[in-house]
Parts: C-alpha cells; structure tokens; sequence
C-alpha cells in the first residue's frame, strides 16, 4: 500500500496556478524596458501573496513616490490571480498613499477596486501579463495633478478586458 508523504512546507504558499503563472511571465520583464521608467523617480516593487478568501493571489506593490520630503505621486497595489467563483483570471488594482511594510490585505482592498475588477478567460495568462504591463506603464507615466488624483485603466487594457 502506497502513503502520501506530507510536505513540511508549501514553497507555493497556497497560490493557485493561474498566479503562479503569470507571476512566471512578468518574472522575464525588465523594468527598464518599461514605457516611462525613470529610475531617478521610481520605488522599485515588491511583490507578496495575497490571500483574499478563497482567492490565493499574488500582489505587486509600488511604493508611492516622494519628491524630497513631499509626497509627489500614489503608489500602486495590482493583484492577480484565479476567481473563487471559477477558474478564470482577475486582476485588482487600486493606488495608495503610503506603502506597507508587509504587503497589501484584503483590508486594504478598495470598494471602487473591487467595482473595477477585470476578469479574463482560464487561459489568458499573456493578456494577464499585457494587462499589468499597461497599468504599470500608465502609472509610470501618470501625473496626479493633471487628473485629480484618479487612476485609469488604460484604453489599450480596457479593450483587452472587454473581449
């Protein structure tokens, strides 16, 4: 009779597949190779795990930026992984005003966040990694003052999270 043998650790952390995916993808871009990046004016990101109820996620989280003693611009927190109602693929985004010491939470987590959840199809782990590439993208290239404060998903994303 054969015995499963039991793992002390999970080197997964829970993380569902569809994360671990395209984690792996976005793992092979170089920040340099982003449109507006600047490393004079750019907090490097940090990515955690993000445990949202059933959803085992992966959080990417952008420090905001401060010009001297003044905060110049929001950062950015975009989460992606695999629904807890199916296998498909959502991603989160929402800015914040102070970066965390130990990663977003689901209490950090934003009703106007959750209001703009994308979803996309089981499979679609490059259209994932397109999607994320343009709000970083976007935000490197975002001016608060000249849009009050407010984040967009960018239109070359939003047609992507519509088809």
């Amino acid at each position: 009779m054969a015995t499963t043998k039991t793992k002390i650790c999970n080197p997964k952390l829970g993380i569902k597949d569809q994360a671990i995916q395209i984690a792996k993808r976005l793992g092979k871009v170089n920040l340099e190779d982003l449109v507006g990046y600047d490393s004079d004016s750019f907090t490097y990101p940090q990515t955690y795990a993000f445990y949202n109820g059933r959803e085992r996620s992966i959080a990417i989280e952008i420090p905001p930026v401060y010009n001297g003693k003044f905060h110049h611009k929001p950062g950015l927190v975009i989460v992606f992984g695999e629904c807890r109602n199916s296998d498909a693929i959502v991603i989160d985004y929402w800015t914040i005003e102070r970066g965390s010491m130990n990663g977003p939470t689901v209490a950090d987590f934003t009703d106007e966040a959750y209001q703009r959840r994308i979803y996309l199809g089981y499979d679609k782990h490059q259209d994932a990694v397109t999607i994320i590439l343009c709000l970083i993208e976007a935000w490197l290239q975002w001016m608060p003052t000249k849009t009050k404060g407010k984040f967009e998903l960018p239109a070359t994303a939003r047609l992507l999270a519509s088809a």
